[in-house]
């Protein structure tokens, strides 16, 4: 199980918004879902992501496709707590 952050989910609207204006509704749902599969294979083993508590305590990340999903595991699950464009820079937005 995972849960997104209210500053996830801005994020998964706004990668949502730019597929579908740069590449159709068709591939926008296709990269959403294909984001969606990572999380939920991150929330059934979240040790497999990079541990990132060097720099964000608690935070892990794993990347998927242009993007890289930061989350935290939890007793049951994860909380995704961002989704980033592999260009961004973390410390700006985590």
């Amino acid at each position: 199980m995972f849960t997104l952050s209210l500053q996830a989910q801005r994020h998964i609207r706004d990668i949502k918004s730019y597929s579908v204006k740069h590449w159709g509704e068709a591939k926008a749902r296709q990269y959403i879902r294909q984001l969606r599969l990572t999380m939920e294979g991150l929330s059934l083993n979240p040790y497999k992501g990079i541990d990132s508590t060097d720099d964000w305590p608690d935070t892990w990340r794993f990347p998927c496709n242009s993007h890289v999903i930061y989350y935290k595991p939890l007793a049951e699950g994860i909380v995704i707590t961002a989704v980033l464009h592999k260009s961004q820079l973390p410390a700006i937005h985590l």
